[in-house]
Formats: C-alpha cells, structure tokens, sequence
C-alpha cells in the first residue's frame, strides 16, 4: 500500500478547498503557495521594458477577506474481509472516512467567524479499484463541497428575496437547497442604535 503523509493529505484538502471555493463563483481564491513565481513576474514587470499598464496591474492585489484553517482530525481507509462458510470464499470489502474541524476566520478582525466539523465517508461501491490517492483526493471533494457550503450559509446567509403567491425565492440554490428541507423563517427585525453613555 501507499503511504498516505501528512503533507499529501493536507495538500489533498487545500486543493478540494481552493476547486470549491472556486466553482461557487462567489469567491475570489487567492493563490499563496507560488509567491516565488510572483516575486519573479514583478520584478519583471517593475523593468524598464515593461508597460505602464503591467505596471498599473501590480496596484491590483487583492487582500484576503477571510482564512479558512482546519485540522484533519482522522483519515481511515480500511478492507474488511469476510469469508462465507459454506462456499469458503473471502470477500473483501472497502470503506474510508475523514473528520475534519475547521474555522472561518474574517481576516480583518481576526474573529472565529465560524467553526464546525465535517464527517465524510465513502462506500465499497465509490471506491473499490481505486488507488489510494483517488480515494484521498474523492475524501476530500466530498469534505470541502460540505465545509464550503457551510461557509457559504454563514457568509452569505439564505434569504427570502421575494414572494409571489405561493412561491418563494430564495438568494441561495443549487445543491445548497434539498427537496424536503425544512427552514424555520424569521423576519428581520428594526436595527438598534445604543444611546451614548
């Protein structure tokens, strides 16, 4: 078997992580890991032969909103075998799971925005043939859809944009919404001023 390390399971996480976030097209992912590759396109930006428009482009960073950090908590992938008696033949049969906790940080005040823990698993029939890297990288699709879904939920939180007789619109949709979910509704309520004391 493979060894599953650490630091391919986290970059298994980042990856799923940075793909989700990505295709929820609500976010713009910034992208740490190649700072040496940055720091090399600026300086050849910042040369003489560049344009002032490359130049005007590099004004353009973008800070970060928020962090999303997380602990793998567990990572199993198991066989189980089980022989028939009567036949004497052994079956073989594979399951894998993860728990990850993670914490939405808002960058700016450093405030834990949110934080949860996701419990993702995978059956025989999602994985048996795969490779050890297949069923890492599927743990972790299925462990970031979850992990961003719900900080979509906190970030931008479901909303009643409108009614129309017996129809309800919602700003949310996708797979954010199930058939046969139930949401308690509540009506926004007049903002608070306090007095000064």
């Amino acid at each position: 078997g493979t060894t599953l390390t650490a630091d391919r399971q986290i970059e298994g996480i980042t990856d799923a992580l940075v793909n989700a976030f990505t295709a929820t097209r609500k976010f713009s992912v910034l992208d740490r890991d190649n700072e040496d590759v940055y720091a090399l396109e600026k300086s050849l930006v910042l040369s003489e032969d560049a344009k002032r428009s490359e130049i005007a482009k590099l004004g353009q960073v973008k800070g970060t909103d928020y962090i999303v950090t997380g602990t793998i908590k567990s990572l199993n992938i198991s066989a189980n075998k089980r022989k028939i008696a009567l036949s004497g033949d052994t079956f073989t049969t594979y399951s894998a799971s993860a728990v990850i906790d993670f914490r939405l940080l808002a960058f700016a005040t450093r405030q834990v925005k949110f934080a949860s823990s996701v419990r993702v698993s995978l059956s025989h029939s999602e994985i048996s043939g795969k490779k050890c890297q297949d069923i890492l990288s599927l743990l972790m699709q299925k462990a970031a859809a979850q992990i961003v879904d719900r900080c979509i939920e906190n970030i931008y939180p479901p909303l009643i944009v409108n009614i129309n007789g017996n129809n309800i619109y919602l700003n949310i949709g996708g797979e954010n919404i199930k058939k046969g979910s139930l949401y308690a509704v509540y009506s926004v309520g007049e903002k608070i001023i306090p007095e000064n004391l």
